[in-house]
């Protein structure tokens, strides 16, 4: 199945982004620089998932329909620390890493292949398009790098589906579409949080105030009983307030002090505690 790539979807978020500040400016609003900030990153998150997903799908389709055909390694090329490559011969490369709304893949390519020095290899092999030759460029591990050599054989992997895409068969992506999905999904919590539309939900926070027995009545159920406690106290604010809670064993009785544990938000709710708990 086909599917476009997160790259040439690029240009869609863009044409996205040139009409909402157009509509924006029609009604005569400005964006607040916290929505646009929220914005780029979701989109970030947004094409980071899908691209990771993807990359999922097609590994899946690799795995199970998938054949081997043999390729060629074209050229090899590594970063040289400054944003550059270097080609095996040492002439300089393509501009190495990712970066705009692409970076998750980037950054998943870095943990996945455990390393942050950028190597990789571009290769050619039969395929049905075309001229029945096609290319394919592979991030590539430091292990694998030093197996593979300009000029030699080597094995690429395709699904049945697939007609101009491919893999180098000993480079399987699942690590990175994983890796792609989990730093996207960072970037979406962060825009979600600069957005203000989620709020990690806070600790509950519980408050004491003393408190005095007022009354102790049985409560009989079926094969035990128990005590029902009620007591008054005086919550944060100075009001007055009244509860009860239940208690398996008669250890209290009217006029002991006690402790009354609340919610700031429900302070006529309160549980029990003995003076020494507080």
């Amino acid at each position: 199945m086909w599917m476009p790539s997160a790259a040439s979807l690029v240009l869609v978020v863009k044409l996205v982004a040139f009409v909402a500040l157009a509509y924006y400016l029609s009604l005569r609003k400005t964006p607040t620089l916290r929505g646009i900030i929220a914005f780029l990153i979701m989109m970030t998150g947004a094409l980071g998932f899908y691209e990771g997903f993807t990359l999922a799908v097609r590994e899946d389709a690799r795995a199970r329909y998938g054949r081997v055909v043999p390729g060629v390694v074209v050229e090899m090329y590594q970063s040289d620390g400054h944003g550059r490559t270097n080609a095996s011969g040492g002439r300089e490369g393509p501009r190495a890493g990712t970066s705009g709304f692409l970076i998750s893949g980037g950054l998943a390519r870095t943990f996945a292949l455990g390393s942050g020095r950028i190597r990789f290899v571009d290769y050619r092999y039969p395929c049905d398009a075309g001229r029945g030759t096609c290319f394919g460029r592979d991030y590539v591990g430091p292990g694998l790098w030093s197996r593979l050599e300009v000029g030699k054989a080597v094995n690429v992997r395709q699904a049945d589906g697939e007609s101009v895409t491919a893999r180098l068969d000993e480079n399987p992506q699942w690590g990175v579409a994983i890796a792609e999905m989990g730093f996207a999904s960072l970037f979406l919590g962060i825009a979600a949080l600069i957005s203000g539309r989620w709020k990690p939900r806070a600790r509950t926070k519980y408050m004491t105030a003393p408190a005095v027995v007022m009354a102790v009545d049985p409560v009989k159920y079926r094969d035990t009983t128990r005590w029902k406690v009620r007591f008054a106290y005086f919550d944060g604010n100075g009001d007055a307030q009244e509860s009860a809670d239940e208690v398996t064993q008669p250890t209290w009785k009217a006029g002991d002090d006690c402790v009354a544990v609340y919610r700031p938000d429900e302070p006529d709710l309160a549980t029990l505690q003995p003076p020494h708990h507080a």
